[in-house]
């Protein structure tokens, strides 16, 4: 993506102000490759992996990296950091690439600013990324984030202690269903029109894929319906340019609900009470109190899912009780789809901005280190996305000024020489060493006016002019102050006078 000089100057900013941030919160900077083993994404991603990324064959399969979180763990694996304290804090930011449609805020190629807490078990590290990560967004001058919690472990535990489901894969495969169920189908979810519309699609597809497997004809046919009325809704929300997919939205909702739920009874063979358990908890979102009380009577008496449960209650108490002005909304299913998240999965998101509406995700992968051959550790991580993170901040109503630049032109003269060149080179480095920017004319000059020097100087963006004389011993300098808008010093007093003038609209001819 293109990006002019006052976009990389506003994108500069921001990045700056995030990064300040992790530094105030302890974390230290690393660096990781662009490009890394196709293995080492495999292992954080899967089986998706290789449809997901940019490789390339050499002496070894290579991808470019599609996020900042596999590299530093590769890092932290190999022992080769090091480590004098039992909780490693870093930082790391860059761009990353990702082989998908770019649409939106969904970019090719991004830039990630990243947290990663090597070493720190729950529920302390992660209520402090909960914490950074509000901070960060309140840094780059974000409103309006909202901050969702999710729990792969809840999750996961309890789909896993339904008497059906005793397949890991099988776990897997759920935990991503219920994310997506709980994307389209929970209330209060953010829900950008190209989103829905992109769902819908999704939607019709699967029911279609879903019908031709259910054998049970009355079945089949409510599928099949469903499905038409997808495809009705879809084109009359494009005819009628539903702009905030106001009409779309419920419809869905409920058409994801009666096909997964036909999924589980007629593919699956799940029972009434596990069907209505993972629609119920697909559903759940919303404060503290509520949400685990519904997650308890779900859990029933599993030790592992209570002993979760209690994990992410404890997180989302210690929230409300450091700052409750944050009010996460707690969404257990919002896992991400991911099978690497062991715990706390965050996400913040910020309406209006387009697709997606993330500005940062994060989460607890406690297996991650091992499984890249390390020894096993406690971890988790955040990523900012920066371009969506300036889509989201508002823009000032004028460009930020860029730093004062002085303008050093050659006196014209017919007759130039190089050496007259290298008299205006070596006056910008001596205000260049004073730290005064100055930017050199490389075009050769054709009149001496003032007027005409406000204009070159404007041309180089500078806002104030020194002009050097042939042989560089004497500068002309713009002077308000002075009465023809100009006066002469010594080449050697440049940078005192030129120290405190004004700018270029205050120069008189």
């Amino acid at each position: 993506m293109d990006v002019g000089p006052d976009e990389v100057a506003r994108l500069g900013r921001i990045e700056a102000a995030v990064l300040e941030t992790f530094a105030a919160f302890g974390y230290r900077r690393v660096q990781v490759p662009v490009f890394e083993a196709f293995s080492l994404y495999e292992a954080r991603y899967g089986a998706d992996a290789r449809s997901r990324l940019f490789t390339f064959q050499g002496e070894h399969e290579e991808a470019l990296r599609p996020d900042l979180t596999a590299g530093v763990a590769r890092f932290v694996a190999s022992g080769a950091l090091g480590s004098s304290t039992p909780v490693q804090r870093l930082a790391v930011a860059g761009p990353c690439f990702r082989y998908e449609r770019a649409v939106h805020q969904r970019l090719r190629e991004f830039h990630q600013l990243g947290v990663e807490v090597f070493g720190a078990p729950a529920p302390r590290a992660d209520v402090e990324l909960v914490l950074l990560t509000a901070a960060a967004i309140d840094a780059a001058g974000v409103p309006g984030a909202v901050l969702g919690l999710g729990h792969a472990e809840v999750v996961r535990a309890i789909v896993a202690s339904r008497p059906e489901i005793d397949d890991p894969d099988r776990v897997e495969t759920l935990l991503a269903q219920l994310d997506r169920l709980h994307r389209i189908a929970a209330p209060g979810r953010i829900a950008e029109p190209s989103w829905l519309g992109g769902r819908a699609a999704d939607l019709h597809r699967f029911a279609g894929a879903l019908a031709e497997r259910i054998d049970d004809g009355a079945a089949r046919a409510a599928v099949t319906e469903v499905r038409e009325q997808i495809a009705a809704a879809l084109a009359t929300s494009l005819e009628q340019s539903d702009a905030d997919g106001g009409a779309l939205a419920p419809l869905l909702a409920s058409a994801a609900t009666a096909l997964y739920r036909a999924r589980w009874e007629h593919v699956a063979g799940f029972s009434a009470e596990t069907r209505d358990a993972l629609t119920t908890l697909a559903a759940l979102t919303g404060r503290r109190a509520d949400v685990i009380e519904s997650l308890a009577a779900i859990a029933g008496d599993d030790e592992r899912a209570r002993r979760a449960i209690v994990e992410l209650d404890a997180i989302a108490a210690t929230i409300d009780a450091a700052d409750p002005s944050l009010a996460p909304r707690l969404r257990p299913a919002a896992t991400r789809g991911m099978g690497y998240y062991t715990g706390l999965v965050l996400e913040a998101n910020v309406p209006g901005i387009g697709t997606p509406t993330e500005v940062a995700v994060g989460g607890r992968y406690d297996g991650l280190i091992a499984a890249l051959g390390g020894e096993a550790r406690p971890a988790l991580g955040l990523a900012l996305f920066l371009e969506r993170l300036a889509a989201a901040a508002p823009r000032p109503e004028a460009a930020t000024p860029a730093a004062p630049v002085v303008a050093v032109l050659s006196a014209p003269a017919p007759d130039a020489t190089a050496g007259d060149h290298a008299g205006a080179l070596a006056v910008a480095a001596r205000l260049r060493a004073a730290g005064i920017p100055a930017a050199v004319e490389l075009a050769a000059p054709h009149r001496a006016d003032a007027s005409d020097r406000t204009a070159r100087a404007r041309a180089l963006g500078a806002t104030t002019f020194v002009e050097v004389d042939a042989g560089g011993a004497e500068v002309v300098v713009a002077d308000p102050s002075a009465e023809a808008g100009t006066r002469r010093v010594a080449a050697d007093a440049v940078v005192d006078a030129v120290r405190g003038r004004s700018t270029i609209d205050e120069v008189k001819a």
